[in-house]
């Protein structure tokens, strides 16, 4: 009996170290991207060159299990694309998106009910269908002079709370 409460308490020691241990920097198969979030502080940064690929929806993402976790997300310089649905659904408050980041396609935020703040990148050029939709508490959002080309289907669909997009 007493070799059986070791194992327990061994077990329950483990699986508390793991769930308090932020994830380990991991990279998106088939591409230079890496990704690591912070389960202390709630932030996900990606990092590396080229692109985030598209997914079928936030939970396909490779952070997918920590949706519900994000706080902030940072996208990196080096990064240039940012691939449909690739943060959707989640519980960030605030984004960062470097730079060299020149698309956002569809639904990247969309559902993102507890976005508030966006810095936005100073050289995109083309925003998808539905990118910002459902973020209801997204107050206001500087888009750069490079924007070329943003969705003609509602990118801010459902932003409840937005009072001004300036450009």
């Amino acid at each position: 009996m007493k070799k059986y409460w070791i194992v327990m308490i061994a077990c329950l020691s483990l699986l508390t170290l793991l769930l308090v241990l932020p994830a380990s920097a991991e990279t998106i198969e088939g591409t230079s991207i890496t990704w690591n979030f912070n389960a202390t502080t709630g932030e996900l940064t990606v990092s590396g060159t080229g692109v985030i690929p598209d997914y079928a929806s936030g939970s396909a993402a490779p952070w997918g299990a920590y949706l519900s976790q994000i706080k902030t997300i940072t996208v990196e310089d080096g990064v240039t694309l940012i691939g449909a649905y690739a943060f959707s659904s989640s519980s960030v408050e605030s984004v960062t998106i470097a730079d060299s980041v020149t698309e956002i396609k569809n639904n990247v935020f969309g559902a993102c009910k507890s976005l508030v703040s966006v810095e936005m990148s100073k050289n995109v050029a083309v925003i998808g269908n539905y990118a910002f939709s459902g973020c209801s508490k997204l107050e206001s959002i500087t888009l750069p002079r490079t924007l070329a080309s943003a969705s003609s289907t509602a990118v801010f669909n459902n932003c409840s709370a937005m009072k001004s997009v300036t450009i």
